[in-house]
């Protein structure tokens, strides 16, 4: 028998091919066979084709060996041998890192702000074959690694990372190659930024189908504390404050501080201003701040002087109380709080009007309105506005409309507001470029000229009512805080006519009142009466409703006669009575008639 070729047969022949000394003749049995009928040996060689992305080419894979002869030119299948071939692919196996147990599987728990390190090992898991086409003794099982990372999508990821130290880190442009069996070992660290239990994989970016994802854990506790500073305020009421309220980490690690709702009594008077968030992230050791505002509607606490009298609400004696709770994120049993002490106070100072102020019937007279520092100065209100309200006699003064502000407290301010009898109410603001109110103890607040008129009393109360009549001010601000201590004053209308007295006679023991000379009088005219014993005399002035006007005499005087010389021109005019009083004796009235 003649041993024609000898050919690769079945469903996956062609992963399969013959060796080079067959390939070479396509097949044919060489000479030296045909000439040998003992054994002959040659190669098959399995080429196995990657499916990419899968594992569809890792399989067994069927073929035959078949011998055929030739007789008479005619091929006949002398023998076959059924075959196998398995192929495999690469298998990338990666090993996670456990700092939650030590080598003997003691629980272990970090300290946030420690770092661990560790190594995680990526393994080419297939021994090498060596490639019968290339004679490679590496085979043809390469793992190609592109990238280790931690999974950035796993919020756990902040504690964990590969050692940046690490100079063997694969890339798109700078890959590993991992023969079958050879393993690549990658440093690791944990390095917790809060407490609890953190698992986060590593992604291994490689050519074998999959992509492991072997998991890193690590758990943490916090060992620190943080602390929270107590505040306090003092503002005028209806008028808010800020302060910082500063809250310091412990920690060697930064933490968020989650921040409670305001808690106390009093806590609607207080309003966190910034942040606008429930939370505040510290850094290690480091301090945070929040704003605070502090609106009081009530007096608490009270100066020295100071009587409220029921002007404002009053809780004197009783502060604001409320706190502010803080806990740290992930560990809510750390707390602290800070205890916020508020007091409202208020301004209280005097305005007032002298009672020395005299003047003549017919005449005027500039009486100035002043303020005190008592019990304080206003200065400290910062005052751009107020009203003030001002009573007087009608009956002998008459306020002219307008008043004096030059070289006053109120320079530069507009007035508003038009006198009525008896009264004036009187709205000051500070015009551009004009100072708030700031008394020097010189200045008077301002001046107001009154005329004088012979009227049914001589003395006049001036009662001035000073207080703040707008909120808020023209400038935004609220200034209901300060009340005004109100201090009347007086004028004195001088009725006394100007007047000479001559004795004319003495030893006189009886009593008499001569006609008055000339009448009617403009001008000077002159009483004459006697006197019979010495005794304190007056002569005694009456209106025509019978309303005492003055005393012209009020005097001792001897026994004898008199004349009296008086001058009535600053008198207005009309028919007045007079009387001659003196010990036992009352003349009947005289008429006297002064004409202009």
């Amino acid at each position: 028998m003649m041993i024609k070729r000898i050919a690769i047969e079945g469903a996956d022949a062609k992963y399969f091919t013959l060796g080079p000394t067959l390939m070479s003749q396509g097949g044919n049995v060489p000479d030296e066979i045909q000439a040998n009928a003992t054994l002959y040996s040659f190669n098959v060689i399995f080429t196995p084709t990657e499916v990419a992305a899968t594992r569809d080419a890792e399989r067994m894979y069927d073929y035959s060996i078949v011998v055929y002869s030739e007789s008479s030119g005619v091929e006949k299948n002398e023998a076959q041998s059924d075959a196998k071939g398995t192929a495999r692919q690469p298998h990338v196996v990666a090993t996670g890192y456990d700092w939650t147990r030590d080598a003997q599987g003691n629980p272990v728990i970090y300290t946030v702000g420690d770092k661990a390190t560790g190594v995680v090992t990526i393994t080419n898991q297939h021994p090498s074959l060596s490639n019968a086409l290339t004679s490679d003794t590496k085979g043809s099982m390469k793992l190609t690694i592109t990238s280790i990372a931690i999974d950035q999508s796993n919020p756990k990821a902040v504690h964990f990372s590969i050692d940046p130290s690490w100079t063997n880190a694969p890339s798109m442009t700078n890959p590993i190659e991992l023969v079958g069996g050879e393993a690549l070992q990658v440093p690791v660290i944990f390095d917790p930024k809060a407490a609890g239990l953190h698992e986060c994989p590593y992604i291994v970016g490689d050519d074998a189908p999959e992509n492991p994802t072997p998991l890193l854990r690590g758990e943490a506790d916090i060992k620190g504390s943080i602390t929270a500073q107590d505040q306090s305020f003092e503002q005028f009421v209806f008028n808010s404050i800020e302060k910082d309220v500063r809250v310091t980490n412990g920690f060697a690690a930064a933490i968020r501080i989650n921040i409670g709702a305001l808690e106390g009594p009093d806590n609607l008077k207080y309003e966190i201003v910034s942040p606008s968030t429930s939370y505040i992230d510290v850094p290690a050791n480091g301090t945070a701040v929040l704003r605070v505002r502090f609106t009081p509607d009530f007096v608490s606490k009270k100066s020295a002087g100071q009587n409220l009298n029921g002007r404002l609400l009053d809780r004197t004696g009783s502060p604001f109380l409320a706190s502010i709770p803080f806990s740290v994120e992930g560990t809510p049993e750390i707390t602290d709080t800070a205890y916020l002490t508020g007091e409202g106070i208020y301004l209280e100072t005097t305005d007032f009007v002298g009672r020395g102020h005299q003047v003549n019937v017919g005449a005027s007279v500039n009486v100035p309105v002043e303020l005190k520092a008592a019990p304080q100065g206003i200065d400290v209100g910062a005052v751009r506005q107020f009203r003030i309200r001002i009573s007087y006699d009608k009956s002998i003064l008459k306020a002219r409309p307008t008043m004096i502000t030059d070289g006053t407290l109120t320079q530069g301010w507009t007035v508003t507001g038009t006198p009525t009898e008896g009264f004036l109410e009187l709205d000051f603001t500070a015009g551009p470029g004009a100072p708030a109110l700031m008394p020097d103890g010189v200045k008077p607040l301002f001046t107001i000229v009154f005329d004088a008129f012979l009227g049914k009393v001589q003395e006049s109360v001036i009662t001035p009512e000073m207080y703040i009549a707008i909120a808020p001010d023209q400038d935004g601000n609220n200034k209901k805080f300060v009340v005004f201590n109100n201090e009347p004053g007086k004028v004195t209308v001088i009725l006394d006519c100007a007047k000479q007295l001559r004795i004319v006679d003495v030893g006189t023991t009886t009593y008499s009142v001569g006609p008055i000379s000339p009448n009617p009088v403009s001008g000077t005219t002159v009483i004459s009466y006697s006197i019979g014993l010495n005794a304190q005399t007056m002569i005694v002035l009456y209106n025509s409703n019978g309303t005492k006007v003055m005393d012209i005499i009020d005097q001792p005087q001897a026994a004898g006669s008199y004349e009296l010389s008086i001058d009535v021109s600053t008198l207005p005019a009309g028919v007045y009575y007079y009387q001659v009083v003196s010990g036992p004796f009352t003349s009947e009235p005289q008429k006297l008639l002064i004409v202009r």
